[in-house]
């Protein structure tokens, strides 16, 4: 009866029939055993797709920061060569923008590459330790200095060093610099 039933199922059989056999019964047992592995069928089809469309995703992403990498590089490198030559003060405070351009440039790539890794499980994605808070907010207020610059803005950070945080530095620096230079765009 539903002992047998249950461990018939256990071990993967769709449907039982038990007996006396009877037509109806039969005919129902069998058309919900079809029904059933059709709805199976196309679940695995979804998530087939899913996959397919992930990976997809991934092949992309991955084209992307090896494309902008290029772009970078040649950029850094232009950037260095200037900073070399005597310039007027206009002239630095537009390479000290360009630079912090550059640098916000390379900040989003390297999110994006922890976002990848974060999404395709890597726990070693974010390490977890302890953050020296001073520093980190001194990276914040150098990072953004340029774009504050050109909005006209002016950003100060009250640091406290009796504050201590465990977590990722780069990427609590990377979500600080975020917002901040999210809150400054609409100044």
């Amino acid at each position: 009866g539903d002992g047998f039933r249950a461990r018939a199922e256990a071990v993967g059989i769709d449907g039982f029939v038990p007996r006396p056999i009877r037509p109806g019964r039969f005919d129902a047992e069998v058309g919900a055993a079809i029904a059933l592995r059709r709805r199976l069928e196309e679940e695995q089809a979804v998530v087939r797709a899913a996959s397919s469309r992930l990976a997809a995703v991934r092949d992309w992403s991955a084209y992307l920061v090896h494309d902008l990498n290029n772009p970078l590089t040649i950029i850094s490198g232009t950037l260095q060569l200037i900073e070399r030559d005597p310039l007027t003060e206009r002239q630095r405070r537009a390479l000290d923008d360009a630079l912090s351009a550059r640098r916000r440039l390379e900040r989003l790539v390297r999110s994006f590459l922890d976002v990848e890794r974060l999404a395709g499980g890597d726990s070693d994605a974010a390490a977890e330790a302890p953050v020296d808070l001073d520093a980190l907010l001194a990276e914040v207020e150098g990072a953004v200095a340029g774009q504050a610059r050109l909005s006209a803005c002016d950003v100060r950070v009250e640091r406290r060093t009796d504050r201590a945080v465990r977590g990722d530095a780069p990427l609590l620096a990377r979500a600080l610099i975020n917002l901040t230079e999210n809150a400054i765009r609409p100044t």
